[in-house]
Order: structure tokens, then C-alpha cells, then sequence
């Protein structure tokens, strides 16, 4: 006898049922953006999020986060007046090694720049190189998830398709971006700090000290070890990421006290940039909610932005501290570390896919969970729903409805997680206290 699909998900779980309309509605999205891609595609409007390539419309600037950084890299001067990198000095480090990809074509490609480079066939190998590690990295970090949580291979498929064809993912291969990189040495932390082999969990501390040195905000996740009060481990953690953040700059020209003055220079310079268009950071959202009343956003926006950041950074650190719920304090900490940052790119998005494999291999029964399930989805939904802000120039990117949607949706994220945790805590605290109180009251819960 036929078993009735709607009745055979009736017999589910609470927990089967949310993790099916999940990945269903995950899969519908996808479906959405393949439909809205080639609609945009064909119709070939100017400035289109989908009139090739997705994100970057502007041609003459794609893959250009690879090629400037492997270029900066290769003039030994990355911290100059006229780079102005903001890039700390591991990521240029790492770009020796493409260098020496391309250079096996016999000549030095970068030596006419950045752009010039990406024209050459020597110059695309290595980017191509640089893609395929990617993707090897990827597919390991895959097996090793789908091994320590026990998933099965047809949620490991869709747990990658979803993650593989999502915003965060697109516009970092779009722009080449060294996210993945730090992505890599992330993941690993996270599913090795608390191995039962102690060769992995020491090594756990230098990954995470690696993606520490590579973009700073990935320190969030020593809070992982002083939860479990490794206090020693949070100390070694901290001396592998100064060493490894500050020895590099001793390898470029105008020496080590030059080059950190630069960096530090170019980085308060950096985060002065408006990013409108691309960027999700909390700062951010109070921006884009400004400009549904205003075109014109007054710089004090920022200071009520960062003011409200460093809040909201506060109480999720210390709610992390009070949950004892895996997969939210995960949540938390991977939000924050794509949020906070300002500006903070779209693709740092992609620091919130650990949070969405901790989710799926959860165990739900709050139907709470109903919502964190759908702030996910749209934190890594592909769609873009047109623009929110039409851009005004071939150089200017705009803002998509669907950026705003993932802004949104983070933030909101944040504050779900912190009420819900601190009302939980609250809610434990004084049934703990009315236990002490009447211990032999059977009435009492």
C-alpha cells in the first residue's frame, strides 16, 4: 500500500519535519535564483545584479580582490601610500604561493599590475589553482562534517547545495576572494577544539590563531575555550595569533614599525567606507534604515551604529556563557563575527555557514526554532529580488532587496538568540530558587 506523503511527514518528528521544510524551502530558493538569474540574463538590463556576473556587474573589477592582493604581494611593498592595503601581512604570505604558480609560465606577470595579470593565461592559472584548492578544501570539510555529526548522505548533499549556491559563496567567487582561506582554518577549529586526540586539539588552537592572523574577527571564537575555562589554551591561542599577525610585516619593505603604522592607518581608513551596496554589518542596518526616509545619512549614524555593535556584542558573549545549547552559542559567534566587522563585505557571509551546519545537526523541539530556521535561510539565499537602491553608475553596485533581507535578517537573528537565551536562563534561574526554597513541594516545578 502507497504511504501518503503528508501523512508519512505527519508521522515525523518535530525535528524531521523542520529540518524537510528547511531544506525544501532552501531548494525552492535556489530554484528562484536560477529563474531570476536567467530572466535578468536574457532581458539584459544595464546594471543588473544578474547581467553578468551576478553580483559584480561591473566587469573591469571581477576577481580583483585575488589579483590586487597576489599583486601587492609581489612588489614586496604592500603597505605604501599608493596600495593602502588593509590586508594584514599573512594573506600576502599566502600569495607567495600563487606567485610561484604563475611564475612556472617563465616570465613575471605581475610585474605590469594587477589588471595586466588577470589578461594573462599564467595570471588565470593561478586563480584557477587557487579555485580548485578551494573546492578541495571545501569537499574535506564536507566529509569531515557529515562524519562527526553522523549525517546522512542525502542531508550532507543538500547541506552542501545549499551552502555552495548562496550569496556569501557567489559574490566570494565573483570578487576572489581569501575568505575561503580563512573559512578553512575556521572550520577546522570548530570541529576539532574539542576532539578526544590531543594532537588535533592543539592544532585546532593554531587554525584558529591562522584565521585570527588573516582577518582579526575570527578571534570570537576563542570564547568557545574560555567557556570550557581552557585557560591555558585561550593563552596559547592568543600567542600563536600575535605571532603569526605580527612577524609577516618583518618580511616587506619600509620594515616592521612602518608597516604596522601603515596597516593600521590603512585599516581606520578603510572602515570609514560607506559599502552601502555590499555590506551587512550592523552599522550598516542603521544606514539602510535611514535611507528608506532619506537619501542623505549623517555620519552620526555610524557612531549609533558601532555603539549598538560593540552592545549587542557584549550580551552575546556573555549569553554564550549562559546557554548550554551548542549550535546557538555556535550561531552567535559565527553572526557576530560576520557583522560586527565594519564594513563587512557580503561574503563574510560565509562565516555563518558553521552555524547553519550546527543547526541541522541539532535536535529541535522549540518551535522557536521555526524562526532561526528561516532567519538562516535568508541569510544565504542567493535570491536578490532586484534592487532596493538602483545603482547610479557602471561602477556603482547599488543595493539588492535581497542584501537588505540578509542585513536584516542577521540582526534580527542576533536579538532572537539573546532574548531567548537570557529568558531561558532566567526562567531556570528561578525554578532553581523555588526548588531550594520548598524542596519537599511536589507542586513546585
Amino acid at each position: 500500500m502507497r504511504i501518503n506523503p503528508l501523512e508519512k511527514f505527519r508521522n515525523k518528528s518535530f525535528n524531521e519535519q523542520l529540518l524537510d521544510i528547511f531544506f525544501i524551502t532552501g531548494a525552492l530558493l535556489i530554484v528562484v535564483f536560477i529563474i531570476e538569474f536567467f530572466v535578468n540574463w536574457f532581458t539584459v538590463q544595464p546594471n543588473s545584479i544578474y547581467n553578468n556576473p551576478v553580483f559584480q556587474h561591473n566587469l573591469f573589477d571581477r576577481y580583483m580582490d585575488f589579483f590586487n592582493i597576489t599583486y601587492f604581494a609581489s612588489t614586496l611593498d604592500p603597505y605604501n601610500s599608493s596600495f593602502a592595503s588593509s590586508y594584514p601581512p599573512l594573506n600576502f604570505v599566502f600569495s607567495f604561493f600563487f606567485i610561484l604558480i604563475s611564475w612556472m609560465g617563465g616570465s613575471n606577470v605581475w610585474a605590469s599590475g594587477s589588471v595586466a595579470a588577470r589578461a594573462t593565461a599564467a595570471g588565470l592559472a593561478a586563480l584557477g589553482v587557487y579555485f580548485a584548492l578551494t573546492a578541495a578544501a571545501f569537499t574535506f570539510i564536507i566529509i569531515r562534517v557529515q562524519r562527526k555529526f553522523k549525517l546522512s548522505w542525502k542531508t550532507t548533499a543538500l547541506l552542501t547545495l545549499l551552502l555552495l549556491i548562496s550569496s556569501p559563496v557567489l559574490f566570494a567567487v565573483e570578487r576572489g576572494n581569501y575568505v575561503f582561506i580563512v573559512l578553512f582554518f575556521t572550520s577546522l577549529f570548530l570541529l576539532d577544539y574539542n576532539s578526544e586526540k590531543r594532537v588535533l586539539r592543539e592544532l585546532s588552537l593554531v587554525w584558529l590563531a591562522v584565521a585570527t592572523a588573516m582577518r582579526l574577527y575570527p578571534a570570537i571564537f576563542i570564547i568557545l575555550l574560555l567557556k570550557e575555562k581552557r585557560f591555558a589554551d585561550t593563552l596559547k591561542t592568543a600567542v600563536y595569533s600575535l605571532l603569526l599577525f605580527f612577524l609577516p610585516f618583518f618580511i616587506f619593505n619600509g620594515g616592521f614599525v612602518y608597516n604596522v603604522k601603515s596597516y593600521f592607518a590603512n585599516t581606520v581608513t578603510f572602515s570609514g567606507y560607506e559599502l552601502l551596496s555590499i555590506n551587512v554589518s550592523i552599522v550598516n542596518v542603521f544606514k539602510l534604515v535611514w535611507s528608506f526616509f532619506s537619501s542623505n545619512i549623517p555620519s552620526a549614524l555610524t557612531t549609533v551604529g558601532t555603539v549598538f555593535s560593540v552592545l549587542l556584542l557584549v550580551l552575546s558573549c556573555v549569553a554564550c556563557f549562559l546557554t548550554k545549547d551548542k549550535w546557538k552559542i555556535i550561531t552567535l559567534l559565527c553572526v557576530l563575527c560576520a557583522t560586527v566587522p565594519n564594513p563587512s563585505k557580503i561574503n563574510a557571509l560565509v562565516f555563518v555557514f558553521p552555524a547553519v551546519v550546527a543547526f541541522v545537526a541539532a535536535e529541535h523541539k522549540n518551535k522557536l526554532d521555526i524562526l532561526y530556521a528561516v532567519l538562516l535561510l535568508l541569510i544565504v539565499t542567493p535570491v536578490q529580488f532586484g534592487y532596493y537602491i538602483a545603482p547610479t553608475s557602471s561602477t556603482d553596485l547599488g543595493v539588492s532587496v535581497g542584501c537588505v533581507i540578509e542585513s536584516f535578517a542577521c540582526i534580527v537573528l542576533l536579538i532572537a538568540l539573546n532574548v531567548d537565551i537570557f529568558v531561558d536562563f532566567f526562567k531556570r534561574r528561578t525554578a532553581g530558587k523555588r526548588r531550594r526554597k520548598f524542596p519537599n513541594n511536589q507542586f513546585i516545578s
